[in-house]
């Protein structure tokens, strides 16, 4: 197989871990045992609850001088661009049926934020990941709209948002 370039292969692997990933959970789904791939939290999240994460974290004030109007539903901090530095997962609503999330990457240079990306409308749920073994975590956010429950697993790439993985996603957005 030939690449065009490290992105390319970069996708490529965390597609196949994916499909591996979910090929392992189906056999043992019959057993019962399904093997724990969410990553236990940093150092940084273990010590703090998202309330203090929102109450003292420099990011999510950064975050809320963006979008002043919008009201956070949930967060989670971890390193997803693997620069050694914990970055911000931003679940928000701007209004009852409109739910989006960022993130906001803790660059040496100052934050860079994502462009909003829909979101499940309640009871969202953000986990962070590592089913590669590679250094890059990535994310799931999960959630439902009315009786519908999707989630939908992301990577970040070259500063951007990418989903490597869906179930009725769309449906709870």
């Amino acid at each position: 197989m030939k690449f065009k370039n490290s992105t390319d292969k970069t996708r490529t692997r965390i597609v196949l871990a994916c499909i591996l990933f979910l090929a392992a959970t189906s056999s043992f789904a019959s057993c019962g045992n399904v093997p724990n791939t969410v990553m236990p939290p940093s150092s940084t999240e273990a010590a703090q609850s998202q309330n203090e994460i929102a109450g003292t974290s420099p990011i999510f004030a950064y975050w809320q001088k963006q979008f002043p109007n919008a009201v956070w539903d949930s967060l989670a901090k971890a390193d997803l661009n693997n620069d050694g530095r914990d970055d911000l997962v931003i679940v928000y609503n701007q209004g009852k049926d409109t739910a989006f999330f960022v993130v906001i990457e803790d660059l040496t240079t100052g934050y860079r934020i994502t462009d909003p990306t829909p979101a499940p409308i309640q009871d969202q749920v953000i986990k962070i990941m590592d089913l590669s073994g590679w250094a890059q975590h990535q994310f799931a956010i999960s959630g439902r709209k009315d009786d519908v429950v999707g989630m939908a697993i992301f990577v970040m790439d070259n500063h951007k948002i990418v989903m490597i993985y869906t179930s009725a996603y769309g449906d709870c957005c």
